[in-house]
C-alpha cells in the first residue's frame, strides 16, 4: 500500500518513531495542520510523577515498586 502512487502524492503515510510508517493525521486543516504523535511511553515511565500528583511519598512509592504493585522504568 505505501509503495502506491496514490498515497505517496497524497502523503497518506509518514514516518513514525524509529521511521515506521504511520497514517498521516487526518482531516487535513490548512489553519490548525496536525503533525505525527511520537512514540509511546514505556512501562513505568511516569509511574513516580503520576504518584506524587495524587499525594504519596516516595517510601511509599519505593515499597509499591519493590513489591511489584506498581512498574517503574528506571
Amino acid at each position: 500500500m505505501g509503495g502506491h502512487t496514490h498515497v505517496r502524492e497524497r502523503g497518506v503515510l509518514v514516518p513514525g518513531p524509529g521511521g515506521v510508517p504511520q497514517p498521516a493525521p487526518s482531516p487535513r486543516l490548512d489553519r490548525t495542520p496536525g503533525k505525527a504523535g511520537s512514540a509511546a511511553p514505556r512501562d513505568g515511565e511516569h509511574t513516580r510523577e503520576v504518584l506524587r500528583k495524587a499525594g504519596f511519598g516516595p517510601e511509599q512509592m519505593d515499597e509499591w515498586i519493590r513489591n511489584g504493585v506498581v512498574g517503574d522504568a528506571d
